[in-house]
């Protein structure tokens, strides 16, 4: 079973199917809230759902308000299981935290080198446990 080693920004054990997105989604206005969906226009993802899913950004993120989008997905319970990231993103991690806070449910978020994020599969079931992820 493949598996790749990440850094915890906030921890925690998740199974789910993942979902690598194609290009840098904007949070702020790139996705329905209330839904999960991808309305980015232009986006090679649009009309997917995040929600539920372990999404993993092999592209950095835009948007500095992307926060609040975020957070407001655990409001209404269409935010990821989990994100992985290429880097460490400060402004996703205080989302993740506040909506623990908020809402008693944060979203576990990791971080993985670039290149190495590349080789998860998506849309692949996957189990994250003691900040690995491993697939079949």
């Amino acid at each position: 079973m493949p598996q790749l080693k990440m850094h915890a920004l906030v921890d925690g054990e998740i199974h789910g199917k993942s979902f690598c997105l194609q290009a840098p989604l904007s949070l702020w206005d790139g996705i329905d809230s209330q839904t999960g969906t991808i309305i980015q226009v232009g986006h090679p993802d649009r009309g997917k759902s995040i929600s539920g899913k372990i999404l993993i950004f092999s592209n950095g993120m835009s948007g500095a308000t992307a926060g609040a989008a975020l957070t407001e997905t655990v409001r209404t319970g269409s935010s990821p299981l989990a994100m992985i990231l290429p880097e460490p993103d400060a402004i996703v991690v205080t989302a993740s935290v506040t909506a623990g806070l908020l809402y008693d449910k944060n979203i576990p978020v990791f971080d993985v080198n670039a290149d190495l994020i590349k080789k998860i599969p998506s849309q692949t079931e996957c189990q994250i446990k003691s900040q690995t992820i491993s697939w079949q």
